[in-house]
């Protein structure tokens, strides 16, 4: 089946995504955290009970109850609020991921949050929504999941994972491999 340009269609993606592809992590990196969390509090809390409150026990309970907290929060919002359906656009000069009105609004939301957090603290960061699109000469490794009939592509600021039916996988393969002929490429049956 021949690809016809621009080649638009709307897919989901997975909650529980790797970060680099706008999701929390994998369960098994949250759970490693959780697990170094629940160890440091434990290490605090026998070194506060042999050594006392002047031990470092204190400093690093307060450490893993920060850590659990900004773990939780980056979890309810990467994995519960996060929109994870998106638009895919596909083009002779590259790839576009588009975000849906909801997800925006979200993100825009966050922006102010992380704004005032700024201005409160003169401390804190940025929030960036996690549209993301690459140019084809841009890319710099392609990899085709058939059994899943999933597509990463890695090159822009976020990578790129289009998940495919049986309808679209193979055309969609076929085109990306012709875009990026000499680019690394890897199959994953």
């Amino acid at each position: 089946m021949e690809l016809d340009l621009p080649y638009f269609f709307d897919t989901k993606l997975k909650k529980f995504s790797r970060a680099m592809e706008g999701g929390p992590g994998k369960p098994l990196t949250l759970l490693i955290h959780f697990v170094i969390i629940i160890f440091l509090f434990i290490f605090g809390k026998i070194k506060m009970d042999t050594a006392g409150i002047s031990s470092g026990g204190p400093a690093i309970i307060l450490l893993s109850v920060f850590w659990a907290a900004t773990l939780i929060f980056w979890i309810i919002i990467k994995a519960g609020i996060r929109d994870t359906k998106v638009h895919i656009n596909i083009d002779a000069t590259g790839i576009e991921m588009l975000i849906t009105a909801k997800q925006k609004n979200t993100d825009r939301k966050l922006q102010m949050m992380m704004l005032l957090v700024f201005l409160f603290t003169f401390k804190g960061g940025q929030w960036s929504s996690w549209e993301s699109s690459v140019k084809w000469k841009k890319v710099k490794k392609v990899i085709f999941y058939d059994q899943k009939q999933e597509i990463l592509i890695k090159g822009g600021p976020w990578d790129i994972r289009i998940p495919c039916d049986e309808n679209n996988y193979q055309s969609l393969s076929d085109f990306i491999l012709e875009r990026v002929k000499k680019k690394p490429v890897k199959r994953v049956s």
